[in-house]
């Protein structure tokens, strides 16, 4: 498994995971981030949307689809920083920003996997 396919497959199963916690039990999920608890089926959607993206990158990983994921740097990049919007306007809760962090050094670990191997070598910290 190249290093990037490694750093696709540790953030899907990221994904797979809140997603499932989403989808099937978000009354247990929301307080953990101390938001309410809801009936609504909108979380659940975006759950289960969640753990399809993530079951998506496990498979572009598996298979080792280069341009899927480097495009995937770009589209956590663009998610970090539409949630942080979203928290810097005051429309979602600032606990939030953990995701969009998560989100945003994710994607750098892909990024810094790429160049790894395109290089041959292991990723190192800066």
């Amino acid at each position: 498994m190249s290093k990037t396919s490694l750093s696709i497959t540790v953030y899907s199963i990221y994904l797979c995971t809140g997603g499932a916690g989403m989808a099937f039990i978000p009354n247990v999920m929301l307080p953990l981030l101390g938001l309410p608890p809801t009936n609504e089926v909108r979380i659940r959607l975006f759950g289960f949307l969640s753990l399809v993206l993530g079951a998506k990158g496990i498979n572009g990983a598996r298979l080792n689809l280069t341009p899927v994921m480097q495009f995937d740097i770009y589209t956590r990049t663009c998610f970090a920083l539409f949630l942080t919007a979203l928290i810097v306007m005051g429309i979602s809760p600032p606990i939030m920003i953990i995701f969009a962090i998560i989100d945003f050094v994710a994607a750098m670990w892909t990024l810094v996997s790429i160049r790894a191997d395109k290089r041959g070598e292991r990723p190192t910290a800066s």
